[in-house]
């Protein structure tokens, strides 16, 4: 079924369909050539192939670019069905107009113009929907082969936190201060070990989702942000703004913890006396906005002489290369990602349509 592979987001021709199609459309027109050699002139014929090059193209492109997403994978099929009626005779049309009034041919003269129209009729009915077929299958053989970058995606995405459950690291430094925080501080060690059984939690569960409520991944963020200051002693300053309604959007799980944790990792705390943190969640009908910036450490002369750097998900990373193909794979047109570094600052921007 064409639903098993409905494409969300308008067609558009990716650079790297650029070649394949001038390829297609060259072996096109000397078709169009072959199939119009008879008793005419070499002048005629390729003025007749141009013209009907033109003419298909137009229909072609209506039809996968507008047609095609928004009608027959949206399953609206008798209004796509109408629409392709249309256009053929809008096609045929054209061609039987161009032999009759711009490039005469031999048979407008040997034969009815009602035998002439509808051999056009039949010809553009067979090349459009042959095309269009060509389109579909390519279409599905994206769309399955996007859907194993996914699962392969996921999986890796699985090992990865699956592994970051039993972190040495991150188990290590929040146990020791919790150990130091039972003598002085016991109520604060009391709700240290909450916050990190909540985090164990989540992580063993959540990775089994594809999707969980975006309000515990913010209830995760906050807790990992806690443990991870009990090791700064007051030198990091961590400030979190959350605005917007309590939506319940689904989001992907952990998504938004790589930045966090890039935040972390690459603060300028790794290298001077203090550093900062800001996060900020804002909500809305449709969107999510998410932020965060964090103190650089201080770049080295060649990376201080650089001009200011925009980064975009096409671009580059931010040290976590499976972020930009997750958006790509999960959020495809759904999404806007900008990361920047100017002046000591790492500032990312990312906004979800879910």
């Amino acid at each position: 079924m064409l639903a098993e592979f409905q494409i969300p987001e308008p067609v558009r021709l990716r650079r790297p369909d650029v070649v394949p199609h001038l390829v297609f459309w060259g072996l096109f027109f000397l078709y169009l050539i072959w199939d119009s050699y008879y008793d005419n002139t070499l002048e005629v014929i390729l003025l007749q192939s141009v013209f009907y090059l033109l003419i298909t193209g137009m229909l072609v492109y209506v039809n996968i670019l507008w047609m095609v997403p928004n009608y027959l994978y949206t399953s609206r099929y008798p209004a796509y069905l109408g629409l392709f009626a249309m256009l053929i005779l809008i096609g045929s049309t054209s061609r039987y107009y161009v032999n009759t009034f711009f490039v005469p041919i031999p048979e407008t003269r040997q034969f009815p113009g009602i035998y002439l129209y509808f051999r056009r009729f039949f010809m553009t009915s067979f090349e459009v929907s042959a095309i269009t077929a060509l389109k579909i299958l390519q279409d599905r053989f994206r769309a399955r082969t996007d859907l194993r970058q996914m699962e392969k995606q996921k999986l890796e995405t699985e090992l990865k936190f699956l592994k970051a459950q039993m972190s040495p690291h991150f188990l290590f430094n929040t146990l020791n201060n919790i150990y130091f925080l039972i003598r002085k501080d016991p109520e604060k060690a009391s709700d240290s070990v909450l916050k990190l059984s909540d985090i164990l939690r989540f992580r063993l569960y959540g990775v089994k989702e594809s999707r969980v409520q975006v309000e515990g991944e913010i209830k995760y963020i906050l807790n990992y942000i806690e443990l991870e200051q009990l090791r700064y002693e007051g030198r990091l300053t961590v400030t979190f703004k959350q605005e917007g309604e309590k939506i319940p959007f689904l989001v992907e799980p952990f998504f938004f913890l790589d930045f966090v944790e890039n935040a972390f990792k690459h603060n300028s705390i790794m290298s001077e006396p203090s550093g900062w943190i800001r996060i900020g969640f804002a909500i809305a009908t449709g969107r999510i906005d998410f932020t965060i910036e964090n103190s650089c450490q201080i770049p080295d002369e060649e990376e201080e002489n650089r001009p200011e750097e925009v980064m975009r998900t096409k671009e580059g990373g931010i040290g976590m290369p499976n972020i930009r193909k997750r958006l790509e794979l999960l959020y495809p047109g759904k999404h806007e990602l900008i990361i920047t570094k100017k002046n000591h600052i790492f500032s990312v921007s990312l906004s979800l349509f879910p």
